[in-house]
C-alpha cells in the first residue's frame, strides 16, 4: 500500500476544523495506519532493533514504522 500522506493529514485538519484541539494520539496511530502512513513492523517490538521512547515496550508488543 502507497501512504497516503494528503488523507492523512486532511483527517487531523477535519477535526482541527472541527474545533478538537486535543486530539487523542490513539486517533493520529488510527488515521496514520488506515492511510498507510505507519505500517505494522512483522514480529513487533524488538529490543535489539528498536528504540522504545516510552520505556514500557515488551518484545513483541504492536511496533510499527513510518512510510517513506
Amino acid at each position: 500500500m502507497k501512504p497516503d500522506w494528503k488523507a492523512f493529514g486532511e483527517c487531523i485538519l477535519e477535526r482541527f476544523c472541527e474545533g478538537d484541539l486535543e486530539i487523542d494520539m490513539a486517533d493520529v496511530q488510527e488515521w496514520a495506519v488506515k492511510a498507510g502512513v505507519l505500517i505494522p513492523v512483522e514480529g513487533g517490538f524488538n529490543p535489539e532493533r528498536h528504540i522504545d521512547v516510552t520505556g514500557y515496550m515488551e518484545p513483541g508488543d504492536e511496533f510499527y514504522s513510518v512510510a517513506k
